[in-house]
């Protein structure tokens, strides 16, 4: 619900678009998706949101700079479901106070999955290490929506 409004008002689209102009490199564009999805999550509190707005729209971009998309999803998934826990008003965040009883800041110290997770993201990021890469070649020069797969298999179905 909170997800919505953000990317209709705008607020989505001009994060991003200060964030491609900041980065003119494919280490640029993985620095620029971590630190977005990172505030993103931390403003809405769920990585199902960011997930689902931010994934579409960073896509082209990992694709204009020759990175494989598994780097967005890893990314995502490091400063989403790693990150979740640290967040208190979000879902798991929420739910993680409520069951220990304690707040964020004194159970976290004892959770390092979850800010080693950051750490070891933003090394591979940095130095490049295991970070996939694609020929320009195999990149589709503009990805199929689904729509226009769905018209292509109904013509296709059409004609047999």
């Amino acid at each position: 619900m909170f997800g919505a409004p953000l990317r209709t008002a705008g607020v989505i689209d001009a994060i991003l678009e200060k964030a491609q102009r900041a980065a003119n490199t494919g280490r640029g564009i993985l620095l620029s998706g971590f630190s977005v999805h990172g505030l993103l999550f931390v403003i809405t509190g769920s990585y199902y949101v960011t997930f689902s707005v931010l994934g579409p729209v960073l896509g082209p971009l990992y694709d204009k700079y020759g990175l494989d998309r598994k780097n967005l999803s890893r990314t995502m998934e490091d400063t989403g479901t790693s990150f979740a826990p640290m967040i208190p008003w979000g879902t798991t965040g929420a739910f993680i106070v409520a069951t220990l009883g304690v707040p964020t800041f004194q159970y976290i110290l004892y959770a390092p999955m979850t800010y080693l997770a950051l750490v070891f993201a933003l090394f591979y990021i940095v130095t490049g290490v295991r970070i996939a890469r694609v020929s320009p070649e195999s990149v589709p020069s503009e990805r199929e929506t689904p729509q226009e797969k769905r018209s292509t298999v109904q013509s296709t179905m059409t004609k047999q």
